[in-house]
């Protein structure tokens, strides 16, 4: 028996309609030092600025790219004045603009990137770390995200303890695919430095439900196209 086209049309979209995008939830771990002290890190980038002092003026899209596409961050040995690490975390290692920031450094735009594969509803940032000397400075906040900085305040922090900025109102600064964190650590004079832990959460898009009556009277439409060409068929 062959199937008429516009019973088969109908009964394809009443198919398709019973098919739900998987989407999924994603956690994202991003951390600083990834390789070995006395090199430099893998996954973060930098832009290097000022010695002793903040960033003076507000970062622009130059900025953020420059910082992305930048020079990779050195791994360096700890201050003995600093955190030697992260709370429930032996992988993560202190990054500096040179090889000796633990006895002389300077401000830096950091930028690590990530990917995400679904779309995004919501998601949230837990971000752990220990600064010589603060996040932020100037007119700049502390952490963005694309571009963007995260809600609130993101700067302060020390190097003598760690120190936790949470948000669970990111989502709106993710896309599907290609996402950069940055962080601005600034050196107010001396060693300077920046270990941190970012951990991002995030949770599928919405995605609506069609609607049992709706599915079933497709279905049943296109089944009774079909009957009637098989009956006309048949009488012929």
């Amino acid at each position: 028996m062959k199937i008429p086209k516009i019973g088969s049309a109908v009964i394809l979209f009443g198919t398709l309609l019973f098919t739900v995008c998987d989407s999924h939830a994603e956690t994202i771990v991003l951390r600083s030092g990834n390789g070995s002290i006395g090199g430099n890190d893998s996954q973060v980038n930098m832009l290097p600025g000022p010695s002793d002092s903040a960033f003076s003026t507000a970062f622009t899209s130059t900025d953020f790219a420059n910082a992305k596409s930048g020079s990779a961050a050195f791994i360096i040995s700890s201050h003995s004045f600093w955190v030697s690490g992260l709370a429930g975390d032996a992988v993560s290692q202190w990054i500096s603009t040179n090889s000796s920031g633990y006895s002389e450094g300077g401000t830096a735009l950091y930028a690590i990137n990530f990917n995400l594969s679904d779309p995004i509803g919501s998601a949230t940032l837990d971000f752990d770390f220990a600064v010589d000397n603060i996040l932020g400075g100037g007119p700049n906040q502390g952490i963005f995200l694309n571009g963007f900085a995260i809600s609130g305040d993101s700067t302060g922090g020390d190097f003598s303890y760690e120190t936790a900025i949470t948000r669970s109102d990111i989502g709106g600064l993710l896309v599907p695919g290609l996402n950069t964190l940055y962080i601005n650590a600034t050196d107010l004079g001396g060693p300077s430095g920046l270990i941190f832990r970012a951990t991002i959460e995030t949770s599928p898009a919405a995605i609506p439900e069609p609607n049992i009556l709706t599915l079933l009277g497709v279905g049943l439409i296109g089944w009774l196209s079909l009957g009637k060409r098989y009956q006309a068929g048949a009488g012929n």
